[in-house]
């Protein structure tokens, strides 16, 4: 998934991905990271969670999970595409809200 056209900069942990050239899922195991890309519909979800504090210093980010989610111009989308980036983006923000804390860490933990 290349998205590097959609943003020019960002504090994104997205764009940390690239401290993850061709790491495999058991180099980012055992530095408690996990990274990855799914498609979903119109959608393009980019997931990172920081799980350890090892994982925390290599990527320069608190621990918790990051969600980037990436999809055209909503005003030149049809109607049909629109609702259904509507309908997904709201499936993602709901799991968001709903999950427990912990799994995200706390607003506080974020900032001294």
């Amino acid at each position: 998934m290349d998205n590097s056209a959609s943003f020019t900069h960002s504090d994104l942990a997205y764009e940390k991905r690239t401290v993850l050239p061709n790491a495999d899922t058991e180099w980012q195991s055992a530095h408690g990271i996990e990274y990855r890309e799914e498609s979903e519909g119109t959608l393009s979800v980019a997931s990172l969670e920081i799980k350890t504090d090892e994982g925390a210093k290599l990527l320069g980010k608190p621990k918790g999970k990051y969600v980037t989610l990436f999809f055209g111009r909503l005003r030149t989308m049809d109607d049909d595409t629109l609702e259904e980036t509507k309908r997904i983006l709201g499936q993602r923000i709901r799991e968001l809200v709903l999950c427990p804390r912990e799994a995200y860490g706390s607003p506080q933990s974020r900032y001294p």
